[in-house]
């Protein structure tokens, strides 16, 4: 029986995203989802300040993963609460 924490390992990115990259694209999906102004969204106030519920949470996060080619081993934003931070953290995981 495969040890269940192995398959929950997130893989290898499949394309090397700068923190840049993702703070972009992290506030085109908030506000897509949000149905608000990409303006109205800051990198350094917390994701959860902008109105978003647990299910729009599980949509972004997919999303994101989707676009990174790789999985989270958790909800990556209890651990990074801002886009800033959640940015910087997928940028040293994939090593850009």
């Amino acid at each position: 029986m495969p040890n269940e924490k192995l398959n929950r390992r997130p893989a290898t990115p499949q394309t090397a995203r700068s923190a840049a990259e993702v703070q972009q694209w992290m506030i085109s999906q908030l506000a897509e989802e949000l149905k608000i102004d990409r303006e109205k969204i800051k990198v350094d106030q917390p994701i959860l300040s902008f109105g978003i519920d647990s299910m729009q949470i599980v949509v972004v996060v997919a999303k994101l993963e989707d676009w990174l080619g790789f999985r989270f081993p958790s909800n990556p934003l209890e651990d990074y609460s801002t886009i800033e931070e959640l940015s910087q953290y997928v940028a040293d995981m994939s090593g850009k």
